[in-house]
């Protein structure tokens, strides 16, 4: 598959992080969805950003910037503990940085040992159904279907997948917190201006 060009996300990186500190107040799942307007009439239609209210969780995203690609991803695994990761790579594709944040994302699900199910959200329906649906099929055939693409990293991403990871597809730029900013890590590390990433384990 080609690389796809992901439209440019309407909110700013104080907008993302100003909502995600409104929920860490009000210190309650039950709350985890506020209204607010929306930064212009278009970005999105209910003007409602949609904040985790599941936990852990996870969420990964890729990104292409010409030949050049990024990855990106936020676990959450409580309200007020998070870790960012992003990364580049220089000649790829956009389904090869989706491919690689799965990857990274189930690498650090692992490394956190946990023991519940760990929902990953991507928007990525290649990453979604190409590890819950095709891989059977892929593995079946000992992958001698030709027209399978970034191979390498599919077997890499069925070496770090775990039962308890539950592979979920979302909409991408529609308003989920989450998405928003693995997204624009991505987008940053494929421009090559990486931008400030949280992580809980270094405070």
């Amino acid at each position: 598959m080609g690389r796809k060009q992901k439209a440019q996300t309407t909110l700013t990186d104080k907008e993302i992080l100003d909502q995600m500190q409104a929920l860490l107040n009000l210190r309650s799942a039950s709350s985890a969805t506020i209204s607010q307007s929306a930064p212009s009439a278009t970005a999105f239609p209910q003007s409602t950003l949609k904040l985790p209210t599941r936990f852990p969780c996870l969420y990964v995203d890729g990104a292409g910037q010409g030949a050049d690609g990024g990855w990106g991803l936020i676990f959450y695994e409580t309200l007020d503990r998070v870790i960012e990761l992003g990364g580049y790579a220089p000649d790829t594709t956009n389904n090869r940085m989706e491919l690689q944040a799965a990857i990274e994302g189930a690498k650090l699900i692992n490394s956190l040992k946990l023991e519940v199910t760990v929902p990953v959200y991507t928007d990525s329906q290649y990453v979604q159904k190409g590890i819950t649906l095709w891989i059977h099929n892929w593995l079946r055939s000992n992958w001698r279907d030709h027209s399978i693409k970034n191979q390498d990293l599919w077997e890499e991403l069925l070496q770090v997948n775990e039962p308890n990871l539950q592979w979920q597809w979302v909409k991408g730029h529609s308003g989920v917190v989450g998405n928003e900013r693995a997204d624009r890590i991505a987008e940053s590390f494929a421009r090559g201006k990486p931008i400030d990433l949280k992580d809980f384990r270094l405070s």
